[in-house]
């Protein structure tokens, strides 16, 4: 076993130690463990998701939740239009036929509770008939493909016109199937790229399932844990996928490394346990400080107090502690039992790269860095600092419905919605509550409900075509409704709601009542507002936490700074990428989409939080393999050397893996997966590359033995240790 410069040698984490000398036990405990967390999270009550109760921010999160509170009977309503096929006026005796069978087929379907009488848009040629789904369960999204099919069925019935269907619900569903296939799609290629990727670094397929086999356990166990969870923190529609996106990537990493190291000891002479030991005294040690800086850049997606992001953070946390333990119990355990037979089902044209040539190339390249490290220094950083500087100029908002796929049906005749009656745009919903000993139906509160109606009119606001204002049965609540007349991220639109909130509103109903606006201006207002503000305090988080983690693992100030320096320069060339990519139209025919210019609002803190974590899986390996070197007394060219080339392939590998897992993302149809998964494949191998082997080997060198001895022990590093 490898010993340290005092002598000593390695103890494994006791855990780890513990599954190696009882490694059935410890197998049993971990598929009980699987299991139990599977059966536990599915068998309580259900999974408590985020809603207009429990989501929400800022004026919009309070309006939304008025509006649950004090509606009983909650509603989506759809837009059915109907036009002549061959296009023309209309007129209402002329489209009477086809409306009164939208309205005796529709009213018989559940969840429909009203079918209004037609309204004509303003140049005769498209009638409007406006259907109220249920949503008290939130079961309007559910119902909409019966009405889909009838709708259907109707524009069959008459050829002589088109009858299509639009509106939040029918949109939603849309969007759903759209991204569920890709997802079913992303997620059925994922795991065989993954293990295809596995073959070819380990040559046989034993060796290659156990990391798979191990980041699937963590995934189950921590979708198990997230549905208990759930019941504290609710959980947000896309949690599924980020426990996979994660979980493939921390999990196959970590039993990548402990595996690889493993086996390396293994082919050295070490018995099977004491293979096993050494891997994870080592490994073992540096998937726990990585582990450990992931969740704490996790964490800070907690700290915004917004359920999505809440939820998105704890689920990560719980696959990455979950890969953590998988990896110090039952890869440590499978290892013992497996012995020699992990090399079983050989590929026989795939020859296994022994330690003396597997990390040559990178070797060669850590040679020449640290021979001219300066040169190596300014020509990588200058590499990054290059990439980063378009993110100077990065401006971000939320996705709009004009930035959805087209292939959804609901959208093209959104379009013509839009076109043909702009009041049924984009709207802000304004949410009153009258003071204490005022209604609704009071006059002073009625009064001012017309003065913001005659203000907003002249402001260009309309209202709906069946009517502005919406009151609950109490009387004590009231919705009006008023249409922008555009896109709902234009600057006029935007413009608007802050005239709204600023004087509007103030100067009418805000004297006899308090009112919030809501709607998709609103929301996205809010949530981009909230994403600005805090990302300052989230950044500062992770990196003051991220450097705490680092002094206290390598007992060194000038590798915890370092390593914030590196992970922010890397995050930042990621971001120019992202610019460079998807605030032009250089790209748009590679992608097949039509960017928006602007980088979707949640995708730089998103990208920050994990590349910021998972960036940690090769920076601590490759750090931890070259302490190893200095504690065995090699020199600091030497150390580094070594210690790069002899983890250059399996973090070569484990990159691979994490960029294939990451650039399946970016096949979707969505703008904001296709920014995450470019952005995330993106700054991957550039971590893995760029990053790990020329930069961080240079800085090391630059900083000497300094960076390698205590605060207190500096001053006594001999001069030696410097070469």
């Amino acid at each position: 076993m490898e010993r340290t410069s005092n002598g000593a040698a390695p103890r494994a984490p006791r855990i780890a130690a513990w599954s190696v000398h009882h490694s059935w036990k410890a197998m049993g405990a971990w598929v009980l463990f699987v299991v139990a967390c599977l059966a536990v999270g599915f068998g309580v009550a259900g999974v408590r998701e985020v809603d207009a109760s429990t989501g929400g921010i800022g004026d919009s999160g309070k309006a939304d939740k008025q509006i649950a509170a004090a509606f009983s009977t909650p509603y989506i309503d759809e837009q059915i239009l109907v036009a002549r096929a061959t296009g023309g006026a209309i007129s209402r005796a002329a489209v009477a036929p086809v409306v009164n069978r939208v309205r005796q087929t529709l009213t018989k379907l559940p969840g429909v509770e009203r079918v209004g009488l037609p309204i004509l848009s303003a140049d005769q040629t498209t009638a409007l008939v406006q259907v109220r789904l249920n949503d008290t369960k939130g079961e309007a999204i559910d119902n909409v493909p019966a009405v889909r099919e009838a709708v259907a069925a109707i524009d069959g019935a008459f050829p002589a016109f088109t009858v299509k269907q639009t509106g939040e619900a029918s949109i939603i569903a849309g969007l759903d199937d759209s991204v569920g296939k890709d997802f079913a799609r992303a997620e059925k290629l994922s795991l065989p790229i993954t293990f295809a990727i596995l073959i070819v670094v380990f040559g046989a397929v034993v060796a290659a399932f156990l990391p798979l086999a191990l980041a699937l356990a963590a995934i189950a166990a921590a979708v198990g844990i997230a549905a208990i969870a759930s019941h504290l923190v609710p959980q947000s529609q896309g949690l599924t996928t980020m426990i996979l996106l994660i979980g493939i990537a921390v999990g196959v990493d970590y039993a990548l490394f402990m595996l690889r190291r493993s086996r390396d000891e293994r082919h050295g002479g070490a018995g099977v346990r004491e293979s096993v030991l050494i891997a994870s005294a080592t490994s073992g040690r540096a998937v726990i400080i990585s582990g450990v800086t992931v969740i704490v850049a996790m964490l800070g997606l907690m700290i915004l107090r917004e359920p999505t992001f809440s939820s998105m953070g704890l689920g990560a946390i719980l696959v990455v502690a979950t890969a953590v333990l998988g990896s110090l119990t039952a890869l440590p355990a499978a290892l013992s039992l497996l012995g020699d037979r992990v090399e079983k089902l050989r590929v026989p044209w795939l020859s296994r790269r022994r330690d003396a040539n597997s990390g040559r190339i990178w070797s060669a390249i850590a040679t020449r860095t640290v021979r001219r490290p300066v040169l190596a220094f300014a020509l990588s950083a200058g590499l990054l600092v290059g990439l980063a500087i378009p993110a100077l100029g990065m401006e971000t908002r939320l996705p709009s419905l004009k930035d959805l796929p087209r292939s959804i049906p609901a959208m093209q005749t959104f379009d013509v919605l839009q076109e043909k009656f702009p009041q049924e745009g984009a709207q802000h919903l304004i949410v009153l509550t009258p003071k204490a000993g005022l209604t609704m139906s009071s006059p002073t509160v009625t009064q001012q409900i017309a003065n913001l109606t005659t203000v907003a009119a002249k402001g260009g606001l309309a209202a709906p075509t069946d009517g502005a204002l919406t009151i609950s049965k109490d009387g004590r609540v009231g919705v009006l409704a008023f249409g922008s007349g555009r896109d709902e991220t234009s600057p006029q639109t935007v413009a608007q709601l802050q005239t709204l909130r600023d004087y509007w509103i103030p100067q009418t109903i805000g004297t006899v009542g308090t009112a919030y606006v809501t709607g998709v201006a609103a929301g996205s207002q809010d949530f981009t507002e909230l994403i600005r503000s805090n990302l300052p305090l989230v950044i500062g988080f992770v990196v003051l936490f991220t450097f705490i983690v680092m002094l206290i693992s390598f007992r060194s100030p000038l590798i915890a700074v370092a390593t914030v320096a590196l992970n922010l320069l890397s995050v930042a060339a990621a971001y120019g990428l992202l610019v460079a990519i998807f605030q032009t139209h250089r790209f748009d025919n590679i992608l097949g989409i039509t960017t928006n210019g602007a980088i979707v609002a949640w995708v730089p803190l998103f990208l920050f939080v994990i590349l910021f974590g998972l960036s940690m899986d090769y920076h601590v390996f490759v750090l931890s393999r070259i302490r190893e070197e200095r504690r065995a007394g090699a020199s600091v060219s030497n150390a580094i050397v070594h210690g790069v080339g002899k983890t250059g392939g399996v973090v070569t590998s484990a990159a691979v893996v994490m960029v294939a897992a990451f650039a399946i993302f970016a096949t979707l149809s969505t703008l904001e997966m296709k920014q995450l998964g470019i952005g995330l494949a993106a700054a991957i191998l550039i971590d893995a590359t760029v990053v790990r082997g020329v930069l961080l080997p240079a800085t090391l060198r630059l900083l000497g033995a300094r960076a390698w001895a205590p605060a207190r022990r500096r001053a006594l590093a001999p001069a030696a240790d410097r070469a």
